[in-house]
């Protein structure tokens, strides 16, 4: 685990070596951490250098107080690869890991090698959503909203699925530091990628859950039209977390869109 000051934060990461190799950088969801991507990490490590990072507040990583914009998250992620070594990348987010992996693609698009979207939009919920959530944590604390928050992570039944993962995901989430957590809302809260990503030009898979109540199949369809070199895969039985509730097929399709072969149907 290596770290460095970042705008928002002393930003943590794990780094699973090869410089020989192409990298891909994983960024989690909101209320999550690294761990998130841990039924990816053998299928990716066979063909990438794998850097996963806990975006501030989450995980290992400190958070700065104050309110985050998209660019600080964003930047953060240049900076972490800067000190890497690494000066063009893949890159694969969920939800708000997604977010900041469009805005990657449209402000950094030298660096952008693949981009494998999951589970987001050009633009995720609304200003009155985050900013109704920023007042609840900053007064009750994380515990205020898990319950409602996790609840909305996953498709019908998945706690009696996969109960082991569900309650993991329950421990990150009480554990992450409200400053970093609403920091984050305020970016989301406050960023529009609508009139961006019509400028992404690299490859890119865009991933959905059949069952997203965050980011609905047709946010990502829509935002497939707005990508010239896009396609869009919807994955049955998921919410919002598709490479926690189906990592078999997700892993299917992010390995066959970075080998630069065939998309499987």
């Amino acid at each position: 685990m290596t770290g460095l000051a970042g705008r928002t934060g002393t930003i943590r990461w794990s780094d699973t070596g090869g410089d020989h190799r192409p990298t891909v950088i994983l960024i989690h969801s909101l209320g999550t951490d690294r761990t998130l991507w841990a039924h990816q990490m053998a299928a990716l490590s066979e063909i990438r250098r794998v850097l996963t990072i806990d975006l501030p507040g989450h995980g290992e990583s400190s958070a700065r107080p104050g309110l985050y914009t998209i660019e600080d998250l964003g930047m953060d992620i240049l900076d972490v690869a800067r000190e890497c070594g690494v000066a063009q990348f893949d890159v694969c987010g969920i939800s708000m890991g997604g977010f900041i992996s469009l805005w990657l693609a449209c402000h950094a698009p030298d660096a952008v090698s693949t981009l494998i979207a999951g589970n987001t939009a050009t633009r995720l919920g609304s200003a009155e959503l985050w900013s109704e959530r920023i007042g609840t944590v900053e007064t009750h604390g994380m515990k205020a909203i898990r319950e409602a928050v996790v609840g909305r992570f996953f498709a019908p039944g998945f706690e009696d699925r996969s109960s082991g993962d569900f309650e993991a995901i329950n421990r990150v989430f009480a554990a992450t530091d409200p400053i970093g957590y609403v920091g984050c809302c305020a970016a989301l809260r406050d960023a529009d990628l609508t009139e961006d990503v019509t400028r992404i030009d690299c490859p890119t898979l865009i991933i959905a859950g059949e069952h997203d109540v965050a980011a609905p199949p047709e946010q990502s369809h829509h935002l497939n039209d707005q990508i010239s070199d896009s396609r869009v895969v919807v994955v049955p039985g998921t919410g919002h977390l598709s490479n926690l509730e189906a990592p078999t097929l997700f892993n299917r399709e992010v390995l066959a869109i970075l080998d630069g072969g065939p998309p499987p149907i």
